[in-house]
């Protein structure tokens, strides 16, 4: 993973400059974000704040680097953004999380 990362980071022409932009935003925002914010904001909403920029970015096609995923079909259709917490996928979790680290091996 080392060399993956030392890889992309010494060859910046292969980068996909929407997603490097969105997390460059991302990353100043979460770090001086609450500046920007009234004093009585509570902690943390320069996150949520964030996380709904960047969830209307990919919702109105602005955004075309790598998602989650679509919601699951009963979570009220592909460009809802409300989904019932009863149909996220829990029990895929620690994939979604950590990429299989948590799996059983394969038998």
């Amino acid at each position: 993973q080392v060399v993956r990362l030392a890889w992309a980071a010494g060859h910046p022409g292969a980068w996909d400059w929407d997603v490097a932009a969105l997390s460059a935003v991302v990353v100043v925002g979460t770090l001086r974000g609450k500046a920007l914010l009234p004093r009585r904001a509570p902690p943390g909403l320069e996150v949520l704040v964030l996380v709904g920029l960047a969830t209307g970015l990919s919702a109105a096609g602005l955004y075309a680097g790598g998602v989650v995923g679509a919601p699951p079909a009963g979570a009220g259709g592909a460009r809802s953004l409300a989904v019932a917490p009863w149909d996220l996928p829990f029990r895929r979790l620690v994939d979604l999380c950590y990429g299989g680290a948590g799996s059983p091996p394969p038998q």
